[in-house]
């Protein structure tokens, strides 16, 4: 697979992170619009020359953004369709699209500390994201549990006793959030002939979308290559084994090419509504 350089390829899918927001907690929780930092304006430039090379390499007649429905991801799409109409001329076509299946895992509502300034360290945070992560993907594998939850045990204490001062509302869980993003996948499948079209179609959205949909299509060609399988409930620690063996992160380049080139594999495509169907049920 071929990352962060594009290639004449029309099953590959352009993934670009979306800019960095304000770090204004208090005024925006967290969906703040982008700031317009040098690094973001540098990772932006990237993205567009990078995407306009792609796009005349494969003589793609117009382009369509996808995003998630947070404004980060909405603000930065904008800006790359601004400065793309400078290079390819008012003439070339940019159709937009929101999907809210493409969000990162809703973090739900919380406390800050009284004396909180906008850029401070918020400690909920970062211990939220610690343990969502641990209970999700650890050793035991909840994939129900939820973002901020301090797990009420039976004596009335917490597991996560630190989290109950922070939040006052749990967020979504992970297999909740995957479930969402694989349904978008279903959903492309269906429509995969668009990729080998005239039309370029780009994704802006998530660390989180990011590593699933990459993952996703490291698995594709295992199941094409090695007649893989996967049993139901596997698929979340399976995609992070992927990570943890390839590792690759928004935060070190600002867009990757994935190979979508087996997303019609029909077996694909059933692994992933047995996954949807397994989440749902919980």
């Amino acid at each position: 697979m071929m990352e962060g350089n594009p290639k004449k390829s029309k099953s590959e899918l352009f993934f670009a992170g979306h800019l960095e927001e304000k770090d204004d907690l208090k005024q925006f929780k967290r969906d703040a619009p982008v700031e317009m930092n040098d690094e973001n304006l540098n990772n932006l430039s990237q993205i567009v020359d990078a995407l306009e090379r792609k796009i005349e390499m494969e003589k793609s007649r117009a382009l369509f953004l996808i995003t998630s429905s947070k404004l980060r991801s909405i603000q930065t799409a904008e800006l790359i369709a601004q400065k793309l109409k400078l290079k390819l001329g008012d003439s070339f076509k940019i159709r937009f699209s929101i999907d809210t299946k493409l969000d990162a895992p809703d973090q739900g509502d919380f406390t800050l500390p009284e004396d909180y300034n906008p850029g401070d360290f918020f400690e909920g945070l970062k211990t939220a994201s610690k343990v969502f992560l641990n209970e999700s993907l650890g050793e035991k594998g909840n994939l129900h549990y939820k973002f901020g939850d301090p797990v009420l045990l039976g004596d009335g204490g917490y597991k996560y006793p630190e989290l109950s001062k922070y939040f006052i509302q749990t967020g979504e869980s992970y297999g909740e959030a995957l479930s969402r993003v694989l349904r978008s996948v279903i959903s492309a499948s269906e429509k995969f002939d668009k990729f080998k079209g005239s039309i370029e179609v780009s994704v802006i959205a998530h660390g989180f979308t990011f590593h699933i949909l990459r993952g996703l299509s490291f698995l594709a060609k295992q199941i094409k290559d090695d007649n893989f399988s996967i049993k139901q409930g596997e698929l979340a620690i399976k995609l992070w084994e992927i990570y943890q063996q390839n590792p690759l992160s928004l935060k070190t380049t600002p867009f990757s090419n994935i190979d979508f080139s087996e997303l019609g594999n029909p077996y694909l495509i059933k692994t992933l509504k047995d996954e949807v169907n397994f989440l749902n049920k919980k």
